[in-house]
């Protein structure tokens, strides 16, 4: 028999609500495989990004691999669609692993040396076959599974990069004085104080890390308190994935301060090198971060670093954003309100010859006035007032 065979395809959702039918909602497809090592079959379900096939001529997919996806899957598939775009995450491809309840701790147990060659052997290789697939890969385990996920992590392999331990988690004391991880692997580790069940094996492991230290281990380990045994899956898959990707995303401020604590435009810089080279992102400030600081020092009333920002980011006022006369309104009164008045200028006078049509013409024509009678040139001061 062959290592694998594909046997059944198109796993479906339908949601149906009231008495009207709506369109059937698809969280991805259904593959059964065979396995020498468990001589068995087993269940699997996939999700694969939208738009996937055209994507995939372009890009390379991190996998999420979900233990007991009979009750997870979902869960990985809403971080994965409840995010607006893909700048805080990555689109991934999602792989769920189903157990049988009741052969669940058989398998992740005493058989778990087989359920890992399964995986390792059998299921990462056809997965990396069938999809368009990075060599980022990431193990999500509740309960039971989370000791298999942190130990099968800390292995001196490039199966995973990264583990979801969630209420449970350990590996012994011998392991981690030993282990030596060629390349860097981040492990999150979740639980509560209301898990009467598994706290104290978290924290024995949070222990054993703390004390050893093992190289090239990052490690990150958080309390839910809010949450319980069973309801602290989904947060958890979505801070382990945050905290795996966590120079990913955009970066955002809340106030000027933490720009300057953080290290101000240094910090960007670096941040921006370093996640070019993890992801194969792009090195340069993005313009998100752009729009965000320029607006941030608009909101906070902050004109030194308005005008810091907006000569530093002057190429992100180019893109289409601000090709409008909402915007031109909006940066002419900022300056203008702190007697900028050539670059208020600068600004309402792009408004006027490119968005005549606008709404905020009148505001426009009224900031023109002020701004022109403000440097002492009230004839086109007085054009201006005779426009509204």
């Amino acid at each position: 028999m062959k290592n694998l065979i594909v046997l059944i395809v198109l796993f479906i959702s339908v949601c149906n609500f009231g008495q009207k039918k709506t369109n059937d909602i698809v969280l991805g497809e259904e593959l059964v495989i065979a396995s020498k090592y468990l001589k068995d079959t087993k269940s699997l379900q996939i999700y694969l990004p939208e738009n996937y096939e055209e994507k995939k001529l372009n890009k390379k997919f991190p996998v999420l691999y979900i233990l007991d996806s009979q009750w997870f899957f979902s869960s990985g598939v809403g971080v994965q669609q409840s995010l607006r775009d893909n700048d805080i995450l990555p689109e991934m491809i999602i792989v769920g692993i189903k157990t049988d309840s009741s052969g669940r701790y058989t398998i992740l147990g005493e058989e778990k040396l087989n359920f890992e060659s399964f995986i390792k052997k059998e299921l990462i290789p056809f997965i990396d076959s069938k999809f368009t697939t990075s060599k980022v890969r990431i193990l999500f385990g509740w309960e039971f599974a989370a000791y298999f996920s942190s130990e099968i992590l800390l292995k001196n392999d490039t199966s995973f990069l990264g583990a979801i331990a969630c209420n449970g988690g350990y590996v012994d004391t011998l392991t981690l004085k030993n282990l030596e991880l060629e390349k860097t692997k981040y492990l999150f580790l979740a639980n509560s104080k209301k898990d009467i069940y598994n706290i104290s094996s978290t924290e024995s492991f949070k222990k054993s890390l703390t004390g050893i230290k093992p190289s090239n281990l990052i490690w990150h380990y958080q309390l839910f308190n809010e949450e319980f045994h069973e309801s602290l899956p989904y947060i958890s898959l979505y801070k382990g994935l945050r905290f795996y990707f966590k120079n990913f995303a955009s970066l955002r401020f809340e106030s000027i301060k933490e720009f300057e604590d953080m290290g101000g435009f240094e910090y960007l810089e670096s941040y921006y090198k370093d996640r070019g080279k993890r992801f194969g992102l792009p090195s340069e400030i993005d313009d998100g971060v752009k729009n965000s600081l320029i607006w941030l020092a608009w909101k906070r009333d902050n004109f030194t670093y308005f005008k810091i920002f907006m000569e530093k980011f002057k190429d992100v006022l180019q893109t289409k954003r601000y090709q409008s006369g909402y915007w031109q309104n909006r940066l002419g009164q900022f300056y203008l309100k702190y007697k900028d008045f050539n670059n208020a200028i600068k600004h309402f006078e792009i408004g006027v010859s490119k968005y005549k049509d606008s709404k905020q013409i009148t505001k426009i024509y009224t900031g023109l006035s002020k701004a022109y009678r403000a440097i002492g040139n009230n004839e086109k001061a007085q054009f201006f007032e005779k426009k509204n």
